[in-house]
């Protein structure tokens, strides 16, 4: 309850009531479940000015994970840097902050030194490295990983470690092996599960995709929003209109739509893909604050049926509305440009990526 503790920290400085390490510890890790960046700088300020960083082990740590899961890793490493102990769970967090933020190479750099400084990984560091492998498509490290789990028995006591695995062969590309795995877990969660139809959808496999999770529904496993965001990419991918209103029909029923906004993405993609222009308009209209996502799926739905200037007219229409784009837009924009034979136009879509700071 991050919110609640950074109010009772609130109240206990305006009873003038000292912090101490312990204080500053867990308000740290209140920052790192709320995202306060900016209160984290502030206690981060406080400890420093008290020279409390070089006496205190497990405060240096909580400052690398509040930068970390805050979106900071480069914060992160600096203040690792300073540290004078680093034990598996410093190394840890760090390496964990830069796999949630997608900086996959930059963990895997981590994790290589962590094992020169010969400190043992334990089952957080396997999980964020499996994570890193999976951004980065290093399949070769996945399989070191997996064996290196497999003989300390790891994968029998922890869901999470399976889970990763899963995850990590998914979106190598390896589903094969991702299945492999799941049939080898004792334990299966609703994670695990959503995990191995992700995969399978992520490469392309739509069937495969429904066939699991008609099996999740089989044994009692009730999928969440992100089964259902998966499961509509299958859907996507089918160019299935029939299962996707049946899935629509679902998340309704479960006020699902009411809750999360990737849900109305996921199905402004699913109907744009199915050629339902209408009830792709329809759900983007309904969304209430659109991103890039939401407008990159649209356009999507109006550049594979050609209609280059819809497709033009909705893009200046998402920049009026200070949504910058990103490489999926201009993939789209181009592909627009591509059906309808539209060569100078591709050639300005292509300069006005650099405009937005995008590398092709």
């Amino acid at each position: 309850l991050g919110h609640e503790a950074l109010k009772c920290f609130g109240r206990m400085q305006k009873e003038g009531i000292h912090p101490d390490s312990v204080t500053y510890a867990c308000v740290l890790k209140a920052c790192s479940i709320v995202g306060s960046l900016e209160i984290g700088e502030v206690i981060d300020g406080e400890v420093r000015k008290q020279g409390l960083l070089k006496k205190d082990f497990k405060l240096g740590t909580a400052l690398v994970n509040m930068y970390s899961k805050c979106g900071a890793p480069e914060k992160a490493q600096e203040v690792f840097e300073l540290l004078s102990l680093r034990n598996v769970v410093t190394w840890s967090a760090l390496i964990a902050g830069y796999a949630q933020n997608g900086l996959g190479h930059k963990a895997l750099k981590c994790f290589m030194q962590m094992k020169h400084a010969s400190v043992s990984p334990n089952v957080v560091t396997y999980v964020s490295v499996l994570k890193a492998c999976g951004i980065v498509g290093s399949l070769e490290l996945g399989k070191e990983i997996d064996a290196e789990v497999r003989k300390q028995g790891l994968l029998q006591k922890d869901v999470l470690l399976g889970n990763a695995l899963v995850d990590m062969y998914s979106k190598c590309g390896a589903v094969e092996r991702a299945q492999k795995v799941f049939e080898q877990l004792p334990e299966r969660d609703v994670v695990t599960w959503n995990v191995l139809i992700s995969g399978y959808a992520h490469n392309g496999l739509g069937h495969e995709a429904l066939k699991y999770f008609r099996q999740m529904k089989d044994v009692g496993i009730c999928p969440d929003e992100v089964t259902y965001v998966c499961i509509l990419k299958a859907c996507s991918i089918l160019k299935s209109l029939e299962i996707g209103e049946d899935i629509v029909a679902e998340i309704r029923q479960k006020g699902f739509l009411r809750k999360d906004p990737m849900l109305h993405n996921a199905l402004v993609d699913m109907y744009s893909k199915c050629g339902a222009l209408d009830k792709a308009r329809e759900m983007f209209e309904q969304i209430p604050v659109k991103d890039v996502v939401s407008w990159s799926a649209f356009i999507s739905g109006h550049a594979q049926l050609g209609q280059a200037n819809v497709v033009f007219n909705l893009f200046r229409r998402m920049i009026s509305k200070d949504v910058m784009p990103n490489l999926v837009t201009f993939v789209v924009l181009l592909s627009a440009c591509s059906h309808a034979g539209l060569v100078k136009e591709g050639e300005k879509i292509f300069d006005e990526m650099f405009v937005y700071h995008l590398t092709p």
